[in-house]
């Protein structure tokens, strides 16, 4: 609903649309005067070069097999898995369960995989105790030469992510549809290509662009689990820019400026194919619930697939593995103790929670603002502050990074935590501004006018209306956010320089050295401290919250 009209852009959207548009510009316009640098001149020789060598090219196709399959398959699986349990998680502790998987960063759950299906992982083993499996039968499904292990890292991974993206849409479809389908003697196919299908559709396309985008230009995960060659894109364009030779820089920036133009090219054109489709039908399918019957057995088996991971990282950091018998391996808390009595670890924790906690902040003083106008006023240019606000989820982070690199070294920024935290606002600005839109657009604006006419503050309105019925957006948003901040290595490695230490910069050293169960122990921290986090947020949420029990 359009509330206000106006010409000039709100106040409200001006600093998030400052931060994320100045920094998206400038570091893609210093990557394409880098990518045309040529000692004292400009020229195309880094773009010839690039498409001549053979493992880019190779690289451009293995990176787009894996972005397209892994995108593929995780909306396929997780939309035939939501329909089956999505009234099942109307239940907050089914939700919970069902999105624990967000809880660890996605190189974590890469290395949860790889305890469970390497050549020597759990499952490997259980099958030979048991007989059903001799040695060395298990095919190779970590660091293969076909990204069978990267694939499965992100499909897992994303499953939960498309089922976060597609229950708001089931929960909230029109009943009314449906039952006039099965009244007519429709089909339950009928049903979900008639009522159904129209819906979901374009949140699909926005999901397959976020996932394909995110997946093609990833680094953590392919620089985990995969092969020298060939390389991911961002893995090869990270190798270029970073391995001391100055010559090559430009390749990198040509190599990663050659899969954005791709995902722009992409995003257009869906974009002029049903972007219109989009904007008619969001507004056209709202009324009594959508009732559906939940399948407990798919709910179970899902669960215990999400289960599966955590609980071989969870055994691996309290067992000393014994390879002839597992049922006589013996307890152990050796790895948590060299955790604790590791000086450099400890340190690492304290400046990723600071840093984690500094980047929810500044997303929510950016983002609440900016939501609330995108919500509820419309205005001259509003899809152009739209198209900039949400870029960082299709324009390569990475890219960014290595753009304003060289600035934020000359502004003093670099190898501070200062530049760390500026660089993480590029890949979590986006997601809280579309969850607490998401959250006023639901909320109105009715509330907040009677409050505002009987004389309240806009402190008290915050206090009193805002908070309490947008709890589950900061709660969200807030989860989210320390996350993925927690979980950045490839752009706190960059800009951090590796002054500024954090657990995602020691866990890649840590993966080469350690033993499996301290990687167990060190890889479940990354799921305590967004509990500890989230904890807290709890209790000052109940202490300054203006209605209890809401």
């Amino acid at each position: 609903m359009k509330w206000f009209k106006n010409k000039r852009i709100p106040g409200g959207v001006m600093p998030a649309l400052l931060v994320a548009g100045i920094m998206i510009l400038s570091g893609l316009l210093f990557a394409v005067l880098e990518s045309l640098r040529e000692e004292t001149t400009f020229s195309f020789h880094a773009y010839a070069e690039v498409w001549r060598d053979k493992s880019f090219t190779m690289s451009f196709i293995y990176s787009l097999f894996i972005a397209f399959f892994s995108s593929l398959l995780s909306i396929f699986i997780g939309l035939w898995i939501t329909r089956k349990i999505a009234p099942f998680l109307r239940r907050p502790l089914f939700k919970l369960l069902a999105w624990s998987p967000l809880l660890f960063p996605h190189f974590v759950w890469g290395y949860m995989l790889l305890l469970l299906l390497d050549q020597t992982g759990w499952i490997p083993q259980i099958l030979q105790q048991i007989g059903w499996l001799e040695k060395e039968q298990f095919p190779v499904l970590i660091r293969d030469e076909w990204g069978i292990g990267i694939i499965l890292t992100y499909v897992t991974k994303e499953i939960p992510f498309v089922i976060l993206m597609l229950l708001p849409v089931y929960l909230d479809m029109d009943g009314r549809r449906r039952d006039l389908v099965i009244t007519l003697g429709g089909s339950k196919r009928d049903v979900f290509t008639t009522v159904e299908w129209p819906v979901i559709f374009p949140v699909i396309s926005e999901i397959f662009l976020i996932l394909f985008a995110f997946i093609l230009t990833a680094y953590e995960v392919p620089a985990l689990l995969g092969i020298t060659y060939p390389k991911m894109i961002s893995v090869l364009a990270f190798d270029w820019f970073y391995n001391g030779d100055w010559s090559q820089r430009p390749l990198a920036y040509t190599a990663m400026l050659s899969i954005t133009v791709l995902i722009l090219l992409l995003t257009i054109l869906f974009y002029i194919l049903w972007g219109r489709t989009r904007r008619i039908r969001n507004d056209s399918f709202r009324g009594t619930p959508f009732k559906k019957k939940g399948s407990a057995p798919v709910l179970t088996i899902y669960l215990a697939l999400v289960f599966m991971p955590i609980a071989a990282l969870l055994a691996s950091s309290i067992l000393n593995r014994d390879p002839q018998n597992l049922l006589q391996s013996a307890w152990s808390l050796r790895a948590w103790s060299v955790l604790a009595e590791d000086p450099l670890l400890i340190q690492s924790v304290w400046t990723s929670v600071a840093i984690g906690v500094i980047v929810v902040l500044l997303n929510f003083l950016l983002a609440i603002p900016a939501a609330k106008a995108l919500a509820f006023k419309d205005f001259r240019g509003k899809a152009i502050a739209e198209t900039v606000l949400l870029a960082p989820l299709l324009v390569p982070a990475l890219l960014v990074a290595m753009g304003l690199h060289i600035s934020l070294i000359r502004l003093g920024l670099a190898n501070e935590w200062s530049g760390v935290v500026l660089i993480q606002l590029l890949p979590t600005l986006p997601y809280t501004i579309k969850m607490f839109r998401a959250g006023f657009e639901q909320m109105g604006r009715s509330w907040e006018e009677q409050a505002a006419t009987l004389g309240a503050s806009k402190w008290r309105i915050f206090r009193s209306i805002h908070l309490p019925l947008l709890i589950s957006s900061f709660r969200a948003s807030a989860f989210l956010v320390f996350v993925i901040s927690l979980g950045q290595y490839i752009l706190t490695s960059l800009i951090g320089g590796g002054n500024v230490l954090t657990l995602a910069l020691v866990y890649f050293p840590y993966f080469e050295q350690a033993d499996t169960a301290v990687m167990a122990a060190f890889s479940f921290l990354f799921a305590l401290i967004p509990i500890g986090v989230w904890l807290v947020f709890e209790a000052l949420f109940r202490l300054t919250a203006a209605y209890k029990g809401r």
